[in-house]
């Protein structure tokens, strides 16, 4: 893929869990962690910079974010259509989007 600039920008993947798909996790999680570690196999210019559950208030579905710098969002698609919880329906909704930091406390994280 990657059809981006040669500059890496920033993208978020934030997926909304399926609380239907509660085995469906339990079965893929340790698929799921592998492929998020698995770095040999990532594009040259994809990297995950955090990544980790989100857990809902008051009963709502529980989410994930993902937070990668990218040399183009095709790249973070494919990364996130590779995911076994994507493949298998862990995941009902999942939102990729380019992202701009314009406050950030967090090294490798500052604005431009």
């Amino acid at each position: 893929m990657s059809g981006g600039s040669n500059r890496p920008g920033l993208y978020v993947r934030f997926a909304e869990s399926d609380p239907a798909a509660a085995v469906e996790r339990a079965a893929q999680l340790s698929a799921h962690k592998a492929h998020l570690r698995n770095g040999e196999a990532m594009v040259e210019g994809f990297r995950i910079l955090a990544s980790g559950p989100m857990n809902a208030v008051a009963g709502g579905p529980s989410a994930a974010l993902i937070i990668a710098e990218a040399l183009s969002i095709e790249d973070v698609i494919a990364f996130s259509d590779a995911d076994p919880f994507v493949i298998h329906g862990v995941y009902n909704r999942i939102h990729i989007l380019s992202w701009t930091p314009t406050l950030s406390i967090i090294s490798g994280l500052e604005p431009d």
